[in-house]
């Protein structure tokens, strides 16, 4: 095991800096669209850092209600074929969140989520099967690593060999993701964090 690993965790503010830009910037025209998503997002990642339970299923109550206002407003068109892809890979990184917040309260073994979340045989596929726009892609990755890092800020390295794990297969797959969709300048950077 690499022994630098839990220093590159530890600086949790440098790291969430740029890792919550790409989150919620990835989107571009998007953001500007669904900015009471976004902002809401944002207030529940916060909550989820503080530990404030309350706070934090109160803004993902309010970022599903704000996601259902883009869906309704997005109209007939959008709502087919991609762009309802799209949206249900924002609901899905919502549910995840959902189990995020419940494996930091205890009541969710962090083994189940990783088992519901983290395999290819279950919600990954989601991203495989439909063809999202990469930003998407990118946006829904940035939020599974930033879960991840939760999980090892509240957990620890030591104790949590399974999310270590997990952490650096996903770096991995969103390296290859990235490579897919021809971006080697992102592919890189998801490298350089695995380092």
């Amino acid at each position: 095991k690499d022994p630098t690993f839990s220093n590159q965790i530890s600086p949790f503010s440098a790291f969430d800096k740029d890792l919550f830009r790409k989150a919620f910037k990835a989107g571009g025209k998007d953001f500007i669209a669904m900015e009471g998503y976004h902002d809401s997002l944002r207030s529940s990642f916060c909550a989820l850092l503080e530990d404030d339970t309350s706070s934090f299923y109160s803004h993902l109550l309010q970022t599903r209600k704000n996601l259902v206002e883009d869906f309704k407003k997005s109209g007939g068109g959008e709502a087919q074929s991609r762009g309802f892809a799209n949206f249900a890979l924002k609901f899905l990184t919502l549910n995840e969140m959902e189990d995020v917040g419940a494996a930091i309260a205890g009541k969710l073994e962090v083994s189940t989520y990783i088992e519901k979340w983290c395999t290819d045989t279950n919600a990954l596929l989601m991203k495989k099967k439909f063809r999202h726009p990469f930003h998407e892609l990118e946006t829904a990755m940035a939020c599974r690593e930033i879960f991840l890092k939760i999980l090892l800020r509240k957990f620890g390295v030591s104790s949590s060999d399974e999310i270590e794990h997990t952490y650096i297969h996903h770096l991995q797959e969103a390296c290859c993701i990235a490579r897919q969709h021809s971006m080697p300048n992102t592919a890189r950077v998801t490298l350089d964090r695995l380092r």
